[in-house]
């Protein structure tokens, strides 16, 4: 991230969400009702403009993975809270939306929202001159390169003992392979049944050609916005230190495979990604 600016790929991000239900056919994945709002965009025609700025190829194709993304993350939220769970913690939530869509939730369990202070007023100024309300959401302004996460939610009333839904979202390939280690282990000395969804990006090398194109794409999105990619994970071999060294016992993989069944009636142009790869581990 550049000093004092809002993270721009969180932006990026919320754009192709965006895209995906207001400029793309076929059923949708997820339906981010607010991530157009969010981002400062008024049409659906600033929104085409503001996308072809990013030169993504496959586009469709890419909107639809990031949709994805937010569905099986927030699939998975609401099978924890009715599991039990009684906490939720979105690191580096960006612009997410899900207080926006379920008000209902933050008003009965401890919510909280982290992310860069930067990004987290960028946010809040924004709701704020929307007129937006997200009644009982916790925001929790952490930097990560100076400030102990563990230390930052204790201060917000986030215990270990309880169990707990974490949501990690695009952050892995942006920070030290050792600090992703850091975080899950972190997350896996909560109570059993807690719970992290997370995503991670294959290294460069045996992609497919397409994939390969996605990727380096998105990758020079990032730098150009200052936020290099600096991380990347087979999610075979992450799955197996999530469970002997990590502290947790079920590690669920959204292959392409287990994607599959998502994408039924979209275009055959829109089929699932390998090189990014949703990951859910339980403790």
């Amino acid at each position: 991230m550049r000093s004092g600016a809002p993270s721009g790929t969180a932006t990026a991000v919320a754009a192709l969400r965006a895209a995906h239900l207001h400029l793309f056919d076929g059923p949708k994945l997820h339906e981010d009702t607010f991530a157009l709002q969010l981002m400062g965009v008024s049409s659906a025609d600033a929104l085409q403009v503001s996308l072809e700025r990013l030169s993504l190829p496959a586009l469709r194709r890419v909107c639809a993975y990031f949709a994805l993304r937010h569905r099986f993350s927030e699939e998975r939220l609401l099978a924890a809270l009715d599991r039990g769970a009684t906490q939720v913690v979105l690191l580096g939530a960006g612009l997410d939306t899900f207080a926006l869509r379920r008000p209902d939730i933050p008003s009965t369990i401890l919510f909280v929202e982290v992310d860069h202070p930067d990004t987290q007023r960028s946010k809040l100024e924004r709701l704020g001159a929307l007129g937006l309300k997200t009644r009982g959401v916790k925001y929790l302004p952490v930097d990560f390169a100076s400030q102990d996460l563990d230390t930052e939610l204790e201060t917000a009333g986030v215990g270990r003992d309880k169990m707990t839904f974490f949501a990690w979202l695009g952050v892995t390939q942006y920070i030290p392979a050792s600090a992703t280690y850091e975080t899950l282990s972190f997350v896996g000395r909560h109570a059993a049944g807690s719970e992290v969804v997370f995503d991670v990006i294959r290294p460069f090398a045996g992609l497919a050609a397409d994939e390969l194109e996605i990727s380096a794409a998105a990758r020079a999105v990032a730098e150009d916005r200052g936020e290099p990619w600096v991380a990347y994970f087979e999610p075979e071999q992450l799955a197996r230190r999530l469970t002997t060294s990590l502290g947790f016992n079920r590690v669920i993989r959204l292959t392409p495979e287990r994607a599959r069944h998502y994408y039924v009636g979209q275009p055959t142009d829109v089929t699932p990604l390998s090189a990014w790869e949703l990951m859910a581990a339980t403790i």
